[in-house]
């Protein structure tokens, strides 16, 4: 009779420690609880595959200006789990933000403009961040993470 798999089993691996180490010849086995979570191993990462995303983002140029507009449901795969999240951001007076895709990911860019318009702000040299700025630090921003292999996924 063929044994079934139960992922609920603790798995093991033997690993030799003579071929690693050149310690005597002891092998020990090391076992790798299932459950067990990043966040139980404390390791701080952000994802990288998206868990909760948001669709819908629109903007429409006008003679007088632009409109924006971007829906508030947050999606748990196909289920429609957080129905309040904001995903239109104002930077400042003449710059606003709207962030489709994985929203941890949004959160991680939004706090990282608000740091730096913070920076801007401590400066105190009277600069302020236009759209065209915000857009080319944005870039580099999102060309930094995709050279280290950890896109942001928005």
């Amino acid at each position: 009779m063929m044994s079934t798999f139960n992922p609920f089993e603790a798995h093991y691996d033997t690993i030799n420690d003579k071929d690693d180490f050149n310690i005597g010849n002891t092998s020990r086995n090391y076992t790798i609880d299932p459950l067990e979570t990043e966040a139980e191993r404390n390791l701080r990462t952000r994802t990288v595959t998206p868990i909760v995303t948001g669709s819908s983002v629109a903007a429409f140029v006008f003679n007088g200006g632009v409109i924006l507009a971007a829906d508030v449901l947050g999606s748990y795969g196909s289920l429609a789990k957080y129905r309040n999240l904001p995903r239109i951001h104002q930077v400042n007076d003449k710059t606003v933000l709207a962030l489709g895709g994985d929203l941890s990911d949004a959160d991680y860019i939004k706090e990282a403009i608000d740091s730096k318009v913070e920076e801007d702000i401590v400066q105190e040299d009277g600069g302020e961040m236009t759209p065209l700025a915000l857009y080319s630090w944005c870039t580099r921003l999102m060309y930094h993470r995709r050279t280290k292999f950890n896109p942001l996924l928005t």
